[in-house]
């Protein structure tokens, strides 16, 4: 793009109030100004800045993706640097959340912080709109605590309440700071997901995110917490079809006014920082990105032990694709099919 007429744009649109940006960005002539951009150079990102307001725009093979212009920052120059030297991008894969979000073997990673911050905050106090989601998801999950005959059981119950308290780094007295901790667990877990989900989802079906990571980095408790009290309502996903990130909805809770804290808000800052570092690419557009896409993460996250006893327990994929194959060759059935 000439970088003469990229500031002359800029500064035409500065005079132009925030609201605004938008539409001029998706206007016919701005486009083509996109268009201008060399040809020569693929999946390229540049920055139009005018000193104080800067626009990110993005070729992805055939297509512009502009960004909305915001105030330059500390965040913004960084991630222009990184842009330019090619350090730090990291594509957006299951491998890559596991690494940024886990930080395996020691698990002090981002998620981890943000668990211990939930299980603090669930164990200082619960508004009652949170103690109720809490009891209903206590009732359907339903720990087997009251197994005492079966001592391999037994053990497994043993086993998980050590690597959650590992995991804390607490004492877990009684069965209920046990089930706070595995509520706190999956809570990260699912927040997690969603913002991933919520980002990849609005770029397939839409060509655009609804979720700016680094608007969000900075912003202040109160407007991240209905930012993503509007995000956990999920119409974005049901109109995509996608119920199951949904499901009981136990899940929101931390969005909650009385039950949100600046702890809270302060790790998924931390969270949004880390995303922010991470390729727009969709992933979810190719069959071999999008199969278990979230699996790594949940199996990162959710120790071994506590999955165990849970009773979840994973074939090797090889091995669960060879019996399918050999079980298939035993059937005489035309158009046979089958649920896992």
């Amino acid at each position: 793009m000439d970088g003469r007429n990229v500031l002359d744009t800029v500064e035409k649109i500065s005079a132009i109030k925030d609201k605004q940006y938008t539409i001029i960005i998706h206007s016919k002539e701005y486009q083509q100004l996109l268009e201008g951009m060399s040809r020569r150079i693929v999946n390229k990102s540049k920055i139009a800045p005018n000193g104080t307001k800067g626009c990110f725009v993005m070729r992805k093979e055939e297509k512009i993706y502009p960004e909305h212009f915001s105030d330059l920052s500390s965040s913004q120059l960084d991630r222009f640097i990184q842009y330019a030297i090619r350090l730090n991008l990291k594509a957006l894969n299951s491998k890559n959340l596991v690494d940024s979000f886990c930080n395996s073997p020691e698990n002090d990673g981002i998620a981890f912080q943000l668990v211990k911050v939930l299980y603090q905050n669930l164990s200082d106090f619960m508004i009652p709109k949170t103690k109720m989601l809490y009891n209903e998801w206590k009732e359907l999950f339903r720990l087997a605590h009251d197994t005492q005959s079966d001592s391999s059981k037994q053990q497994a119950m043993i086993n998980r309440k050590q690597s959650l308290e590992s995991l804390l780094e607490v004492t877990l007295d009684g069965n209920n700071e046990e089930y706070c901790a595995l509520f706190a667990l999956q809570t990260a877990y699912a927040i997690i997901v969603k913002i991933v989900a919520y980002r990849i989802v609005s770029i397939v079906r839409y060509k655009s995110s609804f979720i700016d990571f680094e608007r969000l980095v900075g912003i202040e408790s109160e407007a991240m917490r209905q930012h993503l009290s509007s995000l956990e309502e999920g119409a974005v996903f049901r109109d995509y079809g996608i119920t199951n990130l949904l499901e009981g909805d136990f899940f929101s809770w931390y969005t909650s006014k009385g039950q949100w804290t600046d702890a809270i808000a302060k790790k998924l800052s931390d969270v949004f920082r880390m995303l922010n570092m991470y390729s727009d690419k969709a992933v979810l557009n190719t069959g071999s990105g999008s199969s278990d896409f979230f699996k790594e993460l949940y199996q990162g996250m959710i120790p071994s032990a506590v999955r165990h006893s849970l009773g979840e327990y994973y074939t090797k994929q090889w091995l669960a694709s060879q019996v399918v194959k050999d079980a298939l060759e035993q059937v005489n059935i035309s158009n046979w099919r089958g649920l896992e």
